[in-house]
């Protein structure tokens, strides 16, 4: 039996045969919503907040420099969520 699966590659949604695709990270890895935090993406020019996100709190910890990536999801309350990467000086955790 062929079925197809939704994959999104390089920012495209595109239909494979499910036999095709492998998956090779964990998706509780980065989807697991007990991970995230609420916060906000910052204006680098103003330092003002321009955006609601839920921030990867693992990965905001984890960060070393502000250069290094976080995992963010966007529109978390909307029925297509996206998971993006930013460095972590544009975010703030509005959690303690």
């Amino acid at each position: 039996m062929n079925e197809n699966v939704n994959v999104i590659a390089d920012g495209q949604l595109n239909q494979m045969p499910k036999e095709q695709v492998r998956v090779l990270e964990d998706p509780n890895d980065f989807a697991n919503p007990e991970d995230y935090v609420e916060g906000v993406i910052i204006d680098k020019v103003s330092g003002n907040a321009v955006e609601n996100v839920l921030i990867n709190a693992v990965d905001y910890s984890g960060a070393i420099g502000d250069a290094d990536s976080v995992r963010i999801l966007r529109g978390p309350e909307t029925e297509e969520p996206q998971l993006e990467m930013l460095p972590k000086v544009l975010l703030r955790t509005l959690s303690v």
